[in-house]
């Protein structure tokens, strides 16, 4: 891991006890992240996006066995402590949630809920320093007025201005790494635009890394340079985010983007069947049964393939045995 690079994930498996045996959750995912570089997570839900975005930040619950490396900076989150990780939270790596409503006290003002993140990583400011510095936090995401509004409550807030506070308080101790996990969903077109607009421009100001996390396709080619692409707990395709979007290589992608209507193809697409459980195991490639290329196929049900280039230096990565050639696809959003 050089130092120009904040997060290094290697061979990452979280394994939950189940009932009738062990259930996976991630199974050998590798990731590495550059520092000011942004990095989209995509996929169906039970993919393993958000396990791994907790398994980064050192959230996973106390029944999960993990196994592989993940280095933040140069702590390595598996083998910390949770007390040494708890300390990395807020100034070396932060995380802004799904629904700030949820994350957020309704019974406390904002800008107690601000200045207590403010004191608890710069307790060498006096009170009056760490209200300046929280006002100055809301100022920077785009709240306006913001020593006023620092006496409101959330509930006082609209849908995307809760979100700013939650990007205010997550950025406030300057972290090196943010994790966005799905954070425009309940937010509408405009809002949503805003916001990113916001977590782009608050990465060039800090020269931080992100990590967004989502299912919209249309996010992620907007605001990501790299993007993996998970089914059942594995990366199935990694890569420039313009590339794979625009010439995916795994049916898997392509099926999820042609799923996105446009105005060239304004039609309801879906993937047929449905995504195999925590605790199926497939020897072969995990998308195989839904797949129109692989299923059926011998080598497609019984050898799982590897994540690799078409070439030794080729950054596009795919884990597919018989890997789509196709040309470039222009897509334009509804």
């Amino acid at each position: 891991m050089d130092a120009e690079t904040v997060v290094e994930v290697r061979d990452l498996t979280v394994v939950y006890p189940g009932r009738s045996g062990p259930l996976p959750a991630l199974n050998g995912v590798s990731i590495s992240l550059p520092q000011g570089r942004s990095l989209g997570v995509v996929g169906e839900s039970g993919s393993g996006k958000s396990t791994l975005a907790l398994a980064i930040l050192g959230l996973l619950p106390s029944n999960a066995m993990t196994t592989g490396s993940i280095r933040v900076v140069d702590t390595d989150i598996v083998a910390s402590s949770r007390q040494d990780v708890d300390r990395l939270r807020g100034t070396t790596m932060a995380l802004v949630y799904q629904d700030a409503l949820a994350s957020l006290n309704p019974v406390r003002t904002v800008g107690a809920q601000i200045l207590e993140v403010v004191r608890r990583h710069r307790s060498d400011l006096t009170r009056p320093e760490a209200r300046t510095h929280a006002i100055e936090a809301m100022r920077r995401v785009g709240i306006s007025d913001a020593a006023a509004r620092m006496r409101q409550y959330p509930q006082e807030f609209s849908g995307g201005m809760r979100q700013r506070v939650a990007i205010a308080m997550a950025l406030v101790g300057r972290p090196r790494l943010l994790i966005a996990d799905e954070p425009t969903t309940a937010l509408d077109v405009t809002v949503r635009t805003q916001t990113l607009a916001v977590l782009e421009r608050m990465r060039e100001e800090l020269g931080m890394s992100v990590i967004h996390v989502s299912h919209d396709l249309e996010v992620i080619r907007d605001v990501s340079d790299d993007v993996a692409v998970m089914y059942h707990g594995r990366i199935v395709e990694y890569g420039p985010a313009s590339e794979v979007l625009s010439e995916p290589r795994h049916p898997y992608t392509a099926a999820l983007i042609d799923s996105v209507p446009t105005i060239a193809t304004p039609r309801i697409s879906f993937i047929p069947g449905t995504p195999p459980g925590a605790g199926d195991v497939l020897p072969g490639c995990p998308f195989e049964p839904r797949c129109a290329i692989g299923n059926g196929r011998e080598e497609c049900r019984t050898a799982r393939p590897p994540l690799v280039g078409a070439a030794a230096d080729d950054e596009h990565r795919v884990a597919c045995h018989f890997p789509l050639q196709v040309e470039p696809r222009v897509t334009t959003p509804v």
